[in-house]
């Protein structure tokens, strides 16, 4: 009878007990030997996120599984490894630092409740460091009780390390606690590891960059460091084949965007507001090669990431409705390997699009056009088919089914108003009901148009000009309306409408 009852009740689906996450058990070290000189043990088969460029404090995470901590709530565990450095840098400078301390941090960065106060706080030493336990209490949205474990690691007068972690507060506190404890005490000081001599000025800017990411992949485990000629690949993926194919896409669309916008020409787009400079900065001998690097030069020193799934991905902090994004202030493009989800297709689309504001930023700088020229050449190249090891135009077939259906149904935006859309009405707050997605169809569709040229039926030789235009009066000036008015300058609006959508219609 009871094997009866156990079967109906997986057949019928009957509502069990969910299993509780476990606290986590100690797992193999965290070594940092070249930078702070530490090491402890992380929590076994949790999945480790590295810090975003730049972070001044982050170390990186561990995270675990999910749990719940009331009818409807659940805290993703989570294990934080943070320092601060208060080590002045290379010049003697202040290093940067967001936090004063551990307390301030917790409550900026801490998931799950918006404020942590102390409940309990001891010293004790781990490995001969002088330390600090904490426990902190925080209280959810919902007034759910939560508990957190910090363990300060004072490893000198400048430098701290902690430990941090979370967890559902109450009676299931104290087994988290205690498994936190017990990582906490496996901390101990390592000998750091001198660095390899920088050799003459520093070494090249391209050398320089391979020092500081071979560094940060040494102490990210389950990340590697590749290379290409114009590009460094960080990526947890163990997928080779796919790696290897990656690394000669990029550098195969790099290529066509070299003779697109050739680097001879790259120059510092002006900014919005900027004035103009009375006289040439003088030249600094004492300033480092990087300092003096020229755009294209720092260009063959872009960064991908590649995460090895989407949950990783999402993992790393990326947008959640995004499918890979270009970061200019961490100056770092982030992909995925979407063979599970929509086909690794979809990598190699997103991976030429998003490559595209990678290049474009450092061969003009902080440029922003207007969506339909940003967005839409990314999309260009992201239609490229890749044959032979090269790249050759064509449309983007997502992009041509979503502008056929967008015309067909009458839902256009009249181009006059399009190219002055600003980047929220492009994502969908607009008037006229168009989806971000929708925008993103007729952006693509302009620009093929645009760049077609005399190969559209009816085209204006008036509009050969139309794109080098904008993008000029915009890199010289920083003033994006005078870009769109010198770059449609004497167009018959009703013109270039009928033979864009005729091209559409009939040629795509």
């Amino acid at each position: 009878m009871a094997r009866i009852l156990a079967l109906l009740t997986v057949l019928l689906g009957l509502v069990v007990p969910r299993a509780e996450a476990q606290a986590p058990k100690a797992g193999e070290y965290f070594t940092d030997d070249t930078d702070l000189g530490f090491r402890v043990k992380s929590p076994k088969d949790w999945g480790f996120f590295p810090p975003k460029p730049g972070d001044p404090h982050m170390i990186g995470r561990y995270a675990g599984n999910t749990v719940q901590v009331s009818g409807d709530e659940r805290l993703e565990l989570t294990v934080f490894l943070v320092k601060f450095d208060r080590r002045p840098d290379e010049d003697g400078n202040p290093k940067r630092t967001r936090y004063k301390d551990l307390k301030s941090w917790m409550n900026a960065r801490l998931n799950g409740a918006p404020v942590w106060n102390v409940a309990e706080e001891k010293d004790f030493k781990a490995g001969g460091v002088p330390a600090t336990e904490y426990v902190f209490t925080g209280i959810t949205a919902k007034k759910t009780e939560l508990g957190a474990y910090a363990a300060l690691y004072r490893l000198s007068p400048e430098v701290e390390v902690a430990l941090v972690a979370n967890g559902p507060g109450e009676r299931k506190w104290s087994k988290y606690q205690s498994a936190y404890k017990k990582l906490a005490k496996t901390f101990k000081p390592v000998e750091i590891e001198a660095a390899a001599p920088a050799g003459p000025g520093g070494g090249s800017v391209r050398e320089q960059k391979r020092r500081m990411l071979q560094d940060q992949a040494n102490r990210t485990p389950g990340w590697r460091l590749f290379e290409t000629e114009n590009y460094f690949v960080i990526t947890n993926s163990e997928d080779d084949a796919f790696l290897k194919e990656l690394m000669g896409r990029i550098e195969a669309i790099r290529a066509v965007y070299e003779v697109d916008y050739p680097p001879e020409s790259a120059r510092i787009a002006k900014q919005p507001g900027e004035e103009e400079e009375e006289e040439e900065e003088e030249v600094d001998p004492d300033r480092t090669v990087s300092e003096r690097a020229d755009p294209m030069e720092l260009s063959r020193t872009s960064v991908v990431r590649v995460c090895a799934t989407r949950d990783d991905y999402l993992g790393y902090g990326a947008p959640p409705r995004s499918g890979g994004y270009w970061s200019s202030f961490h100056e770092e493009l982030v992909v995925y390997n979407k063979k599970r989800e929509e086909g690794e297709d979809a990598t190699w689309e997103t991976l030429s699009h998003e490559a595209f504001h990678q290049y474009i930023y450092y061969f003009y700088g902080s440029l922003a056009p207007h969506s339909w020229y940003n967005e839409g050449t990314g999309d260009y190249y992201g239609g490229h088919e890749y044959k032979r090891k090269k790249f050759q135009r064509a449309p983007r077939r997502m992009r041509k089914d979503s502008i056929k259906e967008t015309l067909r149904e009458g839902r256009t935006i009249p181009l006059k108003e399009f190219v002055r859309w600003s980047q929220r009405q492009y994502y969908g707050e607009n008037d006229y009901g168009l989806s971000g997605f929708d925008c993103y169809g007729q952006g693509w569709a302009f620009i093929y148009f645009l760049r077609m040229g005399k190969k559209a039926r009816g085209w204006n030789s008036d509009w050969d000009g139309i794109l080098g235009t904008y993008l000029d009066t915009l890199v010289d000036t920083g003033d994006l309306d005078l870009a769109v008015d010198k770059a449609f300058e004497g167009v018959d609006w009703d013109e270039l409408e009928t033979c864009w959508k005729t091209f559409v219609d009939k040629q795509l």
